[in-house]
């Protein structure tokens, strides 16, 4: 004989599940009783950013906008059959101090550098490469 059952011992009809609003926050997304944001006028996103260049398009040029830091992540690979290779990345500060990082004969393989030093708003940053594919991410707070 069957019986109607969760095989937890429970025997007859499914509990009856009631829907329930809960007003949230638009800006953090929390419940608005436990929401912070009401009391502040801005509301804060991560806006994620990205540039990217290959042996086709070879520099690309990009500034660091938002409220807050900034930690970049660079990432690389050479093309098949490159005879040189050269990833190079420009850093000039918001206080006008430059850094270069610069990755040469790069053997085959995907590669992930995330150890470059934090970005002040106005920072500009110019990746070029040389028979590689390579990217910039990061991800830059703005307030509304």
């Amino acid at each position: 004989m069957e019986h109607c059952c969760d095989h937890s011992g429970y025997h007859g009809h499914s509990p009856t599940i009631i829907p329930v609003y809960v007003p949230v926050c638009s800006c953090c997304g929390l419940p608005l009783a436990s929401c912070g944001c009401r009391t502040s006028a801005r509301c804060a996103y991560l806006l994620h950013q990205e540039i990217g260049v290959d042996p086709g398009v070879t520099e690309k040029v990009a500034m660091i906008g938002g409220v807050a830091q900034v930690s970049p992540v660079l990432d690389y690979m050479p093309v098949d059959g490159a005879s040189s290779t050269e990833v190079k990345v420009v850093i000039k500060a918001s206080d006008g101090t430059t850094t270069t990082i610069d990755e040469t004969t790069i053997a085959p393989g995907y590669y992930v550098k995330d150890d470059i030093a934090s970005l002040s708003p106005g920072s500009m940053m110019t990746l070029s490469v040389t028979g590689c594919c390579a990217r910039l991410r990061w991800r830059e707070t703005i307030e509304y």
